[in-house]
């Protein structure tokens, strides 16, 4: 995917840098032959390119917000040059236009120990339209390349933007970055800072000071916050909110804080989703006039109303909490984002006399939610909350892989605000269902021609359900490519229960493979080669984050090996068991007449790790690994 330095939703901008001290701050159009040739002790020896320096200011002035942004970027590598585009929106209307200067240049070594310049041109530069008043003012540097250095320099003045974030850490290196406010320009907004206490640089009016202090709310107190020498953001396994572990500056427009109260008591009365709801309601009791919803006890109504919403209407794939449609145009077209559906789906509960009612979060990829600051903004899905029974269910329409009461993993284990008539509460928005996958095989040997026959059938439910309903798409051709890196012949394949999300998904194949490591009077059987893990899927030194696994999982396998006629049992692994409070294994082999029986387990006893368990998770997975993985020997009698 192309990388494009945007500046987002009001002047964001994305770049990296290092090793400068303020004293060293580079200024605009300076640039010597050895900035072109010099080298930095990256962690990451292959980053296309680095960030060195970045520097930001906030300020009020006219009426006006303005940012003032000024970037370096060395290209290291040929793979580096996306990182000389830049997107920066900008508001226009007939009435207001943000007043927006660029300046850039791109510098290359030249002979002699020049530096060949290359300046901005119009012609790099492009505005294109997005909405009826946002634009992006499109950037492409000239004559980037392996080598080139990248200065680019913007003031943009809105009434209409508002303060935007302000990231360290970024995709590639940063050496230095900074951002400098006054409290003029913050005083509407709550400052949320992420991982302050790894600033390099917390200062007010040029003074040192340790993290989190607040100025005395004078006009004039000026703000900086600055990191050096940061890594590039890499790719965590098992962490699904790294957005709230890297750091950054995360200004909320706001007059007061808001409490949960009011943010119930606003949203009842929003068009979009109390008065939708209320709509919903009213709708509701045309649609399921003829449904036979009374042929049902509660929890009943609840799984047909969910699978009635996910058969006729079909989810866009966008998120948001209100509905982005109007009622009769979502019935009208089948089609809306989550807030259309989910809001829609308490309307038909409600209306069959269900307890039903909104639960607004953040996604898990966009990072949790502080309870502290919980602005209206910061939450960008719903789901339903029901009960019946005295049971609490979470349901989304929007996820058609999933059992009724399984929300889509983006909203498993958030914290999630609901919103009844009269009060609110904080929950935890559970997953009812542990992953499990099993499989049942049965071998048999021909000795003679060195070929091992197997039949298998797979289960799949919870998540690894849902993996694999979304792989497999109702797509023969998908099925068979899920073998197409095994070492055997596949002879038949098939899958059931893909639509009957509330049965486990099953896939039963059938294979041919010839046998290696088999002597003239000895067949040597590895029962597990084709089913088990291989590979152990932690594979850190250090964990400094939590382990997510989103859900419970276990794992098991059953294998039955049919003994040639002529060939007795030599060797079978040893039987074990573990079980301990993060884990359990269990591994058993013994012969019943002419049969072996083969029976494992793996699982995982919780669905987040602390950190601290990293170590032995990858530990128990390794013995996992090499436990599963021993042969079986038969011997010619």
């Amino acid at each position: 995917m192309k990388n494009i330095y945007v500046i987002v939703a009001a002047l964001v901008l994305f770049t990296p840098m290092r090793l400068y001290s303020q004293d060293t701050i580079p200024k605009f159009g300076k640039v010597e032959y050895s900035d072109l040739t010099r080298t930095y002790d990256l962690k990451d020896k292959e980053a296309p390119a680095c960030v060195v320096h970045e520097e930001g200011r906030y300020y009020f002035a006219n009426g006006r917000f303005f940012r003032d942004v000024y970037i370096r970027i060395h290209i290291l590598k040929q793979a580096g040059i996306e990182y000389a585009d830049f997107e920066i929106p900008f508001f226009s209307s007939a009435a207001h236009i943000d007043r927006l200067t660029v300046e850039g240049c791109t510098y290359n070594p030249g002979p002699n120990n020049m530096v060949i310049r290359t300046p901005l041109d119009k012609i790099n530069i492009l505005d294109e339209k997005v909405d009826e008043n946002i634009f992006i003012r499109k950037i492409v540097m000239p004559d980037a390349r392996e080598g080139s250095l990248i200065e680019l320099h913007y003031n943009q003045g809105s009434y209409y933007f508002v303060m935007p974030p302000w990231e360290f850490q970024k995709d590639i290196p940063v050496l230095y970055s900074q951002l400098r406010y006054d409290e003029a320009s913050a005083q509407n907004y709550a400052m949320i800072f992420r991982r302050e206490e790894d600033f390099d640089v917390h200062s007010i009016n040029g003074k040192d000071v340790a993290a989190g202090a607040k100025s005395s709310k004078r006009f004039f107190d000026t703000f900086t916050y600055a990191m050096r020498d940061i890594d590039a953001l890499e790719e965590v396994d098992f962490l699904r909110n790294a957005v709230d572990y890297r750091p950054g500056i995360h200004p909320q427009k706001v007059t007061v804080f808001p409490s949960p109260s009011e943010l119930r008591e606003n949203l009842s009365d929003h068009a979009s989703f109390g008065k939708y709801i209320k709509s919903s309601v009213k709708e509701a009791g045309k649609l399921m006039a003829a449904s036979g919803l009374d042929n049902y006890d509660d929890a009943g109504k609840i799984k047909a109303i969910v699978r009635y919403v996910r058969n006729n209407y079909t989810w866009d794939g966008t998120g948001g909490k209100y509905a982005y449609d109007k009622l009769s145009g979502f019935l009208k077209k089948k089609t809306g984002n989550a807030g259309n559906l989910n809001l829609f789906l308490i309307g038909m509960l409600q209306a069959a006399g269900i307890e039903a009612y909104p639960v607004i979060l953040r996604k898990m990829s966009d990072g949790q939610i502080n309870k502290d600051y919980p602005f209206i903004d910061f939450f960008n899905f719903v789901v339903v909350q029901a009960t019946a029974g005295g049971k609490t269910y979470y349901l989304d329409a929007t996820d058609t892989c999933t059992p009724f009461d399984m929300v889509s993993r983006e909203c498993i284990n958030t914290e999630g605000l609901v919103l009844k008539s009269e009060t609110e509460e904080w929950v935890v928005i559970t997953n009812p269902h542990p992953s499990v996958s099993f499989a049942d095989m049965t071998l048999t040997i021909d000795p003679v021609s060195g070929i091992i026959s197997g039949d298998v059938v797979e289960s799949y439910s919870g998540l690894d359900a849902v993996r694999e309903r979304q792989w497999y798409g109702g797509d023969r051709e998908r099925l068979e490519a899920m073998f197409k890196d095994k070492d055997f012949i596949l002879t038949e394949v098939s899958a059931e229960n893909y639509n009957n999300v509330e049965l486990p998904f099953k896939i039963t194949y059938g294979f041919e493979a010839e046998m290696t490591g088999t002597g003239a009077d000895k067949i040597f059987i590895e029962p597990l080669a084709h089913l088990a893990p291989k590979d152990n899927i932690f594979k850190e030194t250090q964990r400094k984050f939590p382990i997510d696994l989103v859900a419970r999982s276990m794992s098991s396998y059953k294998v039955s090996i049919a003994i040639p006629e002529g060939y007795d049992v030599e060797y079978l692994p040893e039987s074990k068991t573990i079980d301990t409070r993060e884990i359990s294994m269990i591994f058993s082999a013994d012969a019943d007449g002419n049969t072996v029986h083969i029976n494992a387990m793996f699982s995982f006893k919780y669905a987040v790790y602390r950190p601290s368990d990293y170590d032995m998770l990858k530990k128990y997975y390794g013995d996992m690994i090499n436990l599963f993985s021993g042969n079986i020997i038969l011997r010619k009698n």
